[in-house]
């Protein structure tokens, strides 16, 4: 195999389920300051791939990393004041709602989804009228977290600290009734400064009927109150006819806020299936495959921008700020990055508590990978300073949202040397996300934390004494671990926050304590296909010493068939620490097998050519010296076994010379 064939073959560009598939070195000799060996990338930029992985859809407005004390965020003491509205006039308040959840009186489990589904039906009803103001479901979420405020209906005092922080004076709150077979629903409005009672409503239905004529009559009344003549509001015209539909939609929602992205994805393509002109449920799905599937976001044609041009597409069926955030999305899927700045920036001008849409623009401070070329030297446009103090802000503004300390735990995690820890920058935008990922580097930066982060041309970095490159690193993974310690505290069930952990523990050697949170993560369900849990579990036991039982769920992996070459090997070494298992236990039968299954490396070429990628260091080295040196070891000890291999035997000299693949 030429040496450009290898570099391809890193990459995965020569095998037909590959795409991105490189040995991206010893993440431990990288946190000690090893110096980075060049890369020649022809198809896929790396610095600017990994961000992505740690989006699940991420994350960040302008803020120190440190504390003036000199210590990791957050700071003691410093915590956002609560953001209190002085209440307008009657008329102004009749026009700001706030949609509370409706009580399930009798508890029938058909009618459970009309708890969140009520007040979503009423907020899609009313959103199509710009003279009104309707607190979206996620702020008023946050606001009950932040308040401490529980589930059950508040009464007249947290009432108006609701509407103090988030601007809907006038609470909407129902009762849903199911006897007989007739389905009863009735709302009440009140004026969360008087305790007035503005209106009560009440509508009947079949219980199997579609009910969203129904809260179309409560919607009516609303208007009456907030002084607009009366209108057809068609709940259905706005997202869907169909009640299946609506009810999946609902459910995906709801799974989104848990983070179980998975599952989230499967209801809003069951809601898209049963009606293809569901926009909302589009842009959802969109979100949800996304944040699962690196590889959907590298692919211009995948289902994933095919869902977002859908949800486009159907934009003009919304109400017009919904359809300004579907087009953000779009443009921002279309590589428009700037576009999408100015218009996030837009609509938070219009309301600076929409979190979903500050959550959107703060991703942009992770992914953005545009040079500002107005100074020199350029330097890039994002900034992970702007990633950890806009996601601390949102944590302070909802405590709920805790997968945003990922971001927090890619930025510190990227200085203290995971993946490489380099960050790469391009000159201009392309067609679409996926082509600026595709696209070559113009300059690289390594993060570095002093004071605040910084962005280190990488030369200059490379160019330190190894002593202070190796402090340095260590400085944000301690830093980063503070952090990941925070998200413990805050989510011991939340698998992401182990699996962070641990990376951190990797990056500071401790290697123990990186294995147990790894198997913590697993064991609570990793919902994140960032990284392969697996492989991840079979890198640490290596590392670990615990080879006899690394080489045990190799084995079994084999026999499985699950032990493939990865398709990103950043985040799946568990090939590669897979066949150094095999060959440290003596496993050269599996080996074999691993070998075969990996597919050919080239014309001629033994398949067990494959197995001396654990010994090429010249792209970035996988394995550390000491697992390389331990594997020519029990090779050198056990020869005459290895020959006897008819797969492994054509390998022995160079295994036993540890070269890697020519």
């Amino acid at each position: 195999m030429s040496t450009s064939d290898i570099a391809l073959d890193t990459w995965g560009l020569v095998q037909p389920d590959g795409f991105v598939k490189g040995l991206m070195g010893d993440v431990a000799a990288a946190a000690a300051g090893r110096r980075l060996g060049p890369l020649e990338l022809p198809t896929i930029n790396r610095t600017l791939a990994f961000p992505l992985l740690a989006l699940g859809m991420a994350l960040p407005v302008v803020a120190r990393a440190q504390c003036p004390d000199g210590t990791p965020p957050p700071c003691a003491g410093e915590r956002r004041a609560a953001t209190r509205r002085a209440p307008p006039g009657p008329a102004a308040r009749a026009r700001t709602f706030l949609l509370l959840p409706f009580r399930n009186v009798t508890r029938g489990e058909p009618q459970d989804w009309l708890s969140e589904g009520a007040p979503l039906m009423l907020a899609d009803a009313l959103g199509q009228f710009r003279e009104l103001a309707v607190v979206s479901d996620e702020r008023l979420l946050a606001a009950r977290r932040r308040l401490g405020l529980t589930a059950d209906a508040p009464d007249a005092t947290q009432l108006r600290r609701l509407a103090e922080e988030t601007g809907g004076w006038t609470a909407v709150s129902g009762n849903v009734f199911a006897t007989g077979g007739r389905l009863r629903v009735t709302a009440q409005a009140l004026d969360a400064v008087t305790g007035n009672v503005l209106v009560r409503a009440e509508v009947e239905a079949a219980a199997d009927a579609d009910v969203r004529p129904a809260f179309d009559q409560l919607a009516v009344r609303l208007l009456e109150v907030a002084g607009l003549p009366s209108s057809t509001s068609d709940v259905a015209a706005v997202t869907t006819r169909s009640l299946d539909a609506y009810r999946a939609y609902v459910r995906g929602m709801t799974l989104t806020r848990q983070s179980a992205y998975g599952r989230a994805e499967e209801a809003f393509r069951e809601a898209v299936r049963l009606d293809s002109t569901f926009a909302y449920a589009w842009a959802r799905l969109a979100l949800a495959r996304g944040a699962w599937n690196l590889a959907e976001l590298l692919n211009p044609m995948s289902p994933t921008y095919g869902a977002i041009e859908r949800a486009a597409a159907l934009s003009s069926r919304l109400p017009p700020r919904q359809a300004a955030s579907l087009r953000l999305m779009a443009w921002f899927f279309r590589g428009r990055l700037t576009a999408a700045r100015d218009l996030a920036d837009s609509l938070l001008r219009a309301d600076p508590e929409d979190l979903d849409v500050r959550e959107f623009r703060a991703g942009f401070e992770m992914l953005d990978p545009v040079l500002d070329t107005t100074v020199s030297p350029p330097r890039l446009r994002g900034s992970f300073n702007r990633v950890v103090s806009e996601a601390r802000s949102l944590l302070d503004r909802d405590p709920g949202r805790r997968y945003v300390y990922a971001p927090i735990g890619y930025a510190y995690a990227t200085a203290g040397g995971l993946w490489g820890g380099v960050v790469g920058g391009v000159r201009r935008e392309a067609g679409s996300f996926a082509a600026v990922m595709m696209g070559s580097t113009e300059a690289e930066f390594v993060p570095v934390l002093r004071d605040s982060f910084e962005m280190m041309p990488r030369a200059a970095f490379d160019s330190l004494p190894e002593a202070e490159r190796a402090r340095l690193r260590r400085r944000a993974a301690e830093a980063g671990m503070q952090w990941m310690e925070r998200w413990l505290v805050a989510g011991p069930g939340d698998a992401d926050a182990h699996l962070w952990t641990s990376r951190m523990a990797e990056l500071l050697g401790d290697f123990p304590r990186a294995l147990r949170e790894t198997e913590l993560a697993d064991s609570l369900g990793v919902e994140s296909q960032m990284e392969n849990v697996t492989g991840r579990r079979l890198m640490l036991l290596v590392r670990t010493g615990r080879v006899a039982a690394a080489g045990a769920l190799a084995d079994s992996l084999v026999a499985a068939g699950a032990l493939r070459r990865p398709f990103l090997a950043v985040v799946d070494r568990g090939w590669h620490y897979g066949a150094a298992a095999l060959l440290l236990t003596g496993r050269f039968s599996r080996a074999a097998a691993l070998a075969a299954a990996a597919g050919s490396p080239g014309r001629g070429a033994p398949a067990c050519r494959r197995l001396l990628e654990v010994f090429d260091v010249g792209l970035g080295r996988s394995l550390p010296a000491g697992v390389i040196g331990a594997i020519r070891d029990s090779v050198a000890a056990h020869a005459q076994a290895f020959d006897a291999e008819p797969g492994l035997a054509p390998c022995l000299p160079a295994v036993l010379e540890g070269q890697p693949p020519r």
